[in-house]
């Protein structure tokens, strides 16, 4: 009977998954093969590869041999776990082993699949892999977890300005304050501390390293420096990066300048990892700093046909939107002004000319708000912490059960010094959990109808949708106007007694209700005098 021909899988995980050599691997193959009599054709080395993350089927060398099955009868591999830790990949393997006619040997369980009694061992011991592996990352997720909850460092990349300190499983962050030399002469020794204290942050706020005095920065007025100069002035100075080599960058900068575990010590979810660099009122105020200089989203060009007054025109009958047809324009060069259109199936309205609305909007706004002083809304955010309490208090919970299972007898202190943080944290958030938000109107010295006048139709219905205006179009062409879903007429009863301008009583600003009053008891005035007034 001839030998059967087979092909050695070897496979080196991930630094930090323990595994064999390929050495060891590759003997205890030899010694499977020998156990069914077969010879090696070859073998296929996957170095730091993971058997979890990366499918058997898309390993690097494996996967040139499978796409040639006719140069071996058979696979073989130190364990099951060398060939894959995913269960899925187990039974696609076998379905490809029965597909090509090939079989399946391993060292450490004594598999062979040409046996059922193989075949059904083959997939218990993928499962049992699988579970392995889901094993080693719980209890690696859980060591992090108890590392952050203490405030010890669980590994990762250092943050600029500190340096890790301790033993295996109680490291900690603290300040940066070794000296390292410049290479550029003259040549000078700085601290990571001090290349954010002395020179980032001084450049970044007012474009000047002298802006330090004591502990604290002097107002000094002048205009901070952009990331990009302040990584060129770095690097021109041979200030070394974080790894001692490569070069400062505009992003660099900007992530050490606006990060809380760079500046503050702590992580993004308020634990506190190390000592803070800064106070938090400085940290605040290089916050508001950097938002000044983040860059928008680009306004896009508005379209010809886009209509002027989306989502402030709706149809009095249906209560749906109008939609805006543009046009083009006369044979004259007289701009057409388009006409709108309610398509609701069997509403009574259907279409208006654009210049019969337009007409009526601008005619009744300015004689609204001709003379009025014109307001902005300014929306102060207001704070929701139920996120927090409801975190804190299942952070709470998560270290009185790991305190059950022992987890904190080595470091009692620093289980009660955690539970007390959290316990305040809650304590300060249920005092006030929920601040909604504070909206005012706010003069901007201009008069309305001399900056209406200057605008154009699109900065108009931006105008309207921003202080709550809807037009609405009725039967017979008929235009009118609500304030947040008040009618005009309906309005002065609801600020009664109210006298401040910039308040907000239901949405509808108190500016708005004493123009339309004030206008109202003028157009009163005439109709007494002239009759009926017959204006849209």
């Amino acid at each position: 009977m001839s030998q059967v021909r087979l092909l050695g899988a070897l496979r080196e995980s991930k630094k930090r998954e323990w595994s064999d050599s390929f050495e060891g691997q590759e003997a205890d193959v030899v010694s499977a093969a020998r156990r069914v009599d077969g010879t090696l054709v070859h073998f296929t080395r996957d170095r730091d590869v993971s058997g979890r993350e990366v499918p058997l089927f898309k390993r690097p060398q494996l996967k040139k041999w499978l796409d040639k099955p006719r140069s071996y009868d058979g696979i073989t591999v130190q364990s099951m776990s060398r060939l894959t830790r995913r269960p899925a990949d187990i039974y696609l393997f076998l379905e490809w082993c029965d597909e090509h006619g090939k079989f399946l040997v391993t060292h450490k369980e004594s598999i062979d699949t040409r046996t059922e009694g193989g075949r059904r061992m083959a997939e218990l011991f993928a499962m049992v892999a699988s579970w392995e592996w889901d094993e080693i990352q719980a209890r690696t997720k859980s060591s992090s977890d108890r590392a952050r909850e203490a405030g010890r460092w669980h590994g990762g990349m250092v943050p600029y300005g500190y340096r890790v300190v301790g033993s295996k499983g109680n490291w900690s962050l603290v300040p940066n304050d070794i000296p390292t030399f410049c290479t550029v002469t003259p040549k000078r020794e700085w601290t990571e501390v001090q290349v954010i204290l002395d020179l980032m942050i001084p450049w970044f706020l007012f474009g000047d390293s002298k802006a330090l005095s004591g502990d604290k920065y002097r107002g000094r007025v002048g205009e901070g420096w952009s990331y990009n100069r302040i990584s060129e002035e770095l690097h021109a100075m041979g200030v070394p990066t974080s790894r001692g080599f490569g070069l400062w960058t505009n992003t660099t900068v900007r992530k050490i300048l606006t990060s809380r575990i760079n500046l503050l010590g702590e992580d993004k979810d308020g634990r506190v990892r190390a000592a803070a660099l800064i106070k938090p009122a400085l940290f605040q105020q290089i916050q508001r700093e950097a938002e000044t200089r983040t860059k928008g989203p680009r306004e896009k060009p508005v379209r010809r046909n886009a209509n002027p007054l989306a989502k402030c025109i709706e149809c009095q009958v249906c209560r749906r939107g109008i939609y805006y047809m543009a046009r083009p324009d006369y044979k004259d060069g007289t701009p057409h002004l388009g006409i709108f259109h309610c398509s609701t199936t069997g509403c009574p309205v259907k279409t208006i000319a654009g210049k019969e609305v337009f007409g009526a909007v601008n005619k009744n706004i300015l004689l609204w708000f001709m003379d009025e002083p014109r307001y902005v809304k300014k929306v102060e955010p207001g704070i929701d912490h139920t996120a927090e309490i409801e975190d804190a208090k299942k952070r709470m919970a998560r270290l009185r059960r790991q305190d059950e299972n022992g987890d904190w007898e080595d470091d009692p202190d620093g289980y009660r010094r955690r539970m007390n943080e959290l316990r305040a944290s809650v304590k300060k958030f249920e005092k006030n959990p929920v601040v909604p938000d504070k909206v005012t109107y706010e003069p901007t010295g201009e008069v309305f109808g001399e900056v209406w006048s200057k605008w154009s139709w699109h900065e108009r219905g931006a105008e309207l949708r921003a202080n709550g205006v809807t037009v609405l179009v009725g039967r017979n062409r008929h235009v009118s106007f609500e304030f947040n879903g008040h009618e005009a007429d309906t309005l002065e009863a609801l600020f009664a007694g109210i006298d401040e301008p910039g308040a907000v009583q239901e949405d509808v600003p108190v500016w708005l209700v004493r123009a339309l009053a004030k206008r109202r008891d003028v157009d009163d005035t005439q109709d007494k005098d002239e009759g009926p007034d017959t204006a849209v």
